[in-house]
């Protein structure tokens, strides 16, 4: 039986939908004008009055659904995703959200995106030396930061305030939206049964062992320990199961053998040797 987690449309975006379908239905009926009307004078921005001018019709599929907005825009500002209302979190009977901490490499470079499935290894340091291990794979993203996440359209860094000096005014004030974090949180959805850890020593002609554990309980440990760093690595979409030893970083350094070398002489001059040779007779 394959099961899917990724994100279903919801009573809300059902309603929506209808109701986009009747007014671009009903806006179809209508003869368009011509001309620009008086409401846009001072538009911000000259792109969108040239493509209502020249009725352009929007990409198709690139529509988007009716959203709340967590702070203020007025007129003519720019909309970020991050401006965007909260983020909807479904989750399976057999499912729990669990929050852990990343740094960029480790996080992908905030490229991941809600619906990925990505897997976790541990990288714990010890004082003989790291030990790396994958402890979990197939885990979905519910939620990454958003001042993390990789901008897919590019960043503005710097502002433009209205002639009047009013943040809050319309006259063409965009939206300033700082550099990337490097550090972030990411949600995935955690299994609530308990999973076998692998450890594959077949190459080493030794058993192999196993441990039982809880993500649910392994996780939250695992991002709390200071001398632990949790890493993420994408997967595709029917990924192929693996097993893995875990690596020992201190194992890895391999150095060649001694060589013989000469051993020095005294003051460099080296006196002949004071050992008798036993002289065999010929026959």
């Amino acid at each position: 039986m394959t099961l899917d987690f990724n994100r279903r449309p919801s009573f809300a975006d059902r309603v929506n939908a209808v109701v986009d379908q009747a007014l671009t239905a009903d806006q179809a009926m209508r003869p368009p004008r011509d001309y620009l009307g008086g409401s846009r004078l001072g538009h911000a921005c000259e792109r969108a009055l040239q493509f209502e001018f020249t009725a352009t019709p929007k990409d198709e599929g690139q529509e988007f659904t009716g959203q709340t907005l967590r702070i203020f825009r007025g007129a003519g500002d720019v909309i970020n995703p991050s401006h965007l209302g909260g983020e909807v979190i479904i989750l399976a009977p057999d499912e729990r959200a669990v929050a852990i901490h990343v740094t960029d490499a480790a996080g992908l470079a905030g490229l991941i995106r809600p619906g990925d499935t990505v897997g976790v290894t541990a990288v714990m340091e010890s004082q003989d030396g790291p030990f790396a291990k994958t402890v979990a794979s197939g885990l979905r993203v519910l939620y990454i930061s958003p001042e993390f996440k990789a901008s897919q359209g590019g960043q503005s860094t710097s502002s433009t305030s209205s002639s009047s000096g009013d943040p809050f005014a319309g006259g063409g004030s965009t939206a300033s939206q700082g550099p990337r974090e490097t550090e972030g949180t990411v949600v995935l959805a955690v299994p609530v049964d308990a999973i076998t850890i692998g450890y594959d020593f077949s190459t080493f002609g030794v058993n192999s062992e196993s441990r039982l554990v809880s993500l649910t309980d392994l996780l939250p440990a695992l991002d709390l320990v200071a001398n632990v760093q949790l890493s993420l690595f994408l997967e595709p979409d029917q990924p192929q199961s693996f097993i893995t030893s875990g690596v020992f970083l201190p194992n890895l350094v391999i150095t060649p053998g001694p060589t013989p070398t000469a051993t020095p002489c005294p003051g460099g001059i080296c006196a002949p040797s004071t050992t008798p040779t036993a002289v065999v007779p010929i026959p």
